[in-house]
């Protein structure tokens, strides 16, 4: 990126940007960073970002090797640029764009060809790329003549960011624009149907109209049944304890009937950010999706009366390097529809009826459990930090993935179970 001349004495000022020209940057960048990581060589992207932001992405490729993995691209492309927050401090001027990435970017085992994060399929996703430069008047003078730092010479960069006379790898001019770092936006910073304070008062108004539905007809509810095991899912219960002897399948139960609470929780009041940390990015997508879809219907379909009869563990057991948990939730509720203006119920009974869901839990066989960290103990399973986990499912304390099963129990999938094919279970 083009380097700034050395900026007037006094408070900094940031210049307007030409995001028709920072754009073309932004691009140039993005390719030679994607590059990188596809073909493992981070060297070629240094000059194009900060040092932690290079030192973060050469951490990702030794990942990718120590697993066996590849980083596979098809067809990456940038659709859209939008000018996203700018901010000063003191002499840094910081820019965010949002970027509209379309294609296939997936991790691949080598050995085994499985996809172990993201999809084949093409298709579409926002990134937000962030970008930093320095206004400090003596980074500025020594950028006038920059030289290598590692063979001293004039300062000449190949197509590959590497001096043209040592082939080293040459750190950014910190007055240029250097990536920062790469993230996925906030879903409800980019769809406005999704304004958190709306979600709000929007998921008030549905609980207020479930209360007041609750003050008509109370709903005593009444204690859970313990859980059960289906025939057969104790020897898949032993598989799993047999790589993970502190695996508890009760314990596991506790953690799904909270999880589904929350599930339902989250539905009534259109907040998909706060079960973030316990799906799956498959399922929380899907999730974001209905919430979306319901805020454009300003209506919202939610399971008033809820109460739990019966939970089981109706599949168990480890497959192609992932261990499986299938816990079937039996529950109760009268359905209502809510208009999300006006808070009245615009259809729904209080008389409640039974259903049943699947909730599909899965993990890397690899994992272990740990009863400080992870779901068990709603706490980060890398860092022990308190969960808090972004869209794109990246712990916000150490910047891990967490949401893909690598490390700990995730709910991956939820399947309304079919009243008229579900029988009694018989139980071990």
């Amino acid at each position: 990126m083009s380097q700034s001349s050395p900026g007037p004495a006094g408070p900094f000022v940031p210049e307007a940007i030409d995001w028709d020209e920072f754009g073309g940057s932004v691009r140039a960048t993005f390719f030679t960073v994607k590059r990188a990581l596809a073909s493992q060589r981070p060297d070629i992207a240094r000059h194009l970002m900060t040092e932690d932001a290079w030192q973060r992405l050469r951490a990702q490729v030794d990942v990718l090797q120590h697993d066996g993995c590849v980083n596979q691209q098809t067809q990456i492309d940038i659709a859209e640029i939008k000018p996203g927050d700018r901010d000063v401090d003191g002499t840094i001027d910081r820019v965010v764009a949002h970027l509209m990435v379309s294609g296939v970017d997936c991790v691949v085992n080598q050995v085994t060809d499985q996809v172990v994060r993201g999809s084949r399929e093409p298709g579409e996703w926002l990134e937000d790329w962030t970008f930093e430069r320095s206004r400090d008047r003596r980074l500025a003078e020594q950028a006038r003549a920059p030289k290598c730092p590692t063979c001293g010479a004039p300062l000449s960069v190949n197509a590959d960011g590497l001096c043209t006379f040592c082939q080293a790898a040459v750190p950014g001019a910190k007055t240029d624009w250097l990536l920062v770092s790469i993230g996925t936006p906030s879903m409800a910073a980019v769809d406005p149907t999704m304004d958190r304070q709306a979600n709000r008062e929007a998921g008030t108004l549905v609980m207020d109209a479930i209360a007041a539905r609750a003050a008509e007809q109370p709903w005593t509810g009444r204690e859970p049944a313990a859980p059960r095991l289906a025939v057969g899912v104790s020897d898949g219960i032993a598989v799993i304890q047999q790589h993970d002897p502190g695996f508890s399948a009760s314990e596991l139960v506790v953690e799904a009937r909270e999880v589904f609470l929350k599930l339902e929780d989250s539905r009534n009041q259109l907040r998909p950010a706060e079960i973030r940390a316990m799906v799956g990015d498959v399922l929380y997508a899907r999730e974001f999706e209905r919430a979306r879809q319901m805020r454009a219907a300003s209506r919202n379909e939610v399971r008033a009366f809820l109460d739990i009869n019966d939970v089981t563990i109706v599949d168990a057991g480890c497959t192609g390097g992932w261990d499986r948990l299938v816990v079937r939730v039996s529950a109760v509720s009268a359905r209502s529809v809510v208009d999300l203006h006006t808070g009245h119920l615009v259809e729904g009974s209080a008389v409640t009826h039974p259903w049943s869901e699947d909730l599909l839990f899965e993990r890397q066989s690899s994992a272990k459990t740990h009863q400080l960290t992870g779901l068990l103990a709603h706490r980060c399973p890398v860092c022990g930090r308190p969960e808090e986990v972004a869209d794109d499912g990246f712990c916000a304390s150490c910047g891990q993935h967490v949401t893909g099963g690598e490390r700990d129990w995730i709910l991956v999938n939820v399947r309304l179970v079919d009243a008229s094919a579900e029988a009694s279970i018989p139980s071990d």
